[in-house]
């Protein structure tokens, strides 16, 4: 891989670390998920439907949170690879 490509994954790695860490975005993760799972819980034996919805809300936030993850991690490997490139340790 080279430095060019390898400096934009540890840019883009950076830039999502930042999102995981800022307490608002937390927060919104937060909350979303706990309205998603009130309302699921909530939903009646003839709403599968509504269920369904729910659910998918559910997985779709936690995709992404494991998007930025995935995303913040291979910015660290990036970095490594960078310094290992560069002649650090």
């Amino acid at each position: 891989m080279n430095e060019g490509k390898l400096s934009q994954d540890l840019e883009r790695g950076h830039k999502a670390d930042l999102l995981l860490k800022n307490e608002i975005l937390q927060e919104a993760f937060q909350k979303l998920e706990e309205e998603f799972t009130t309302a699921w819980k909530q939903t009646a034996f003839d709403q599968s439907v509504e269920r369904d919805r729910l659910y998918n809300l559910c997985q779709a936030l936690d995709s992404l949170k494991s998007y930025l993850a995935s995303m913040a991690q291979n910015g660290r490997l990036a970095e490594n690879q960078l310094n290992q490139i560069r002649g650090k340790k």
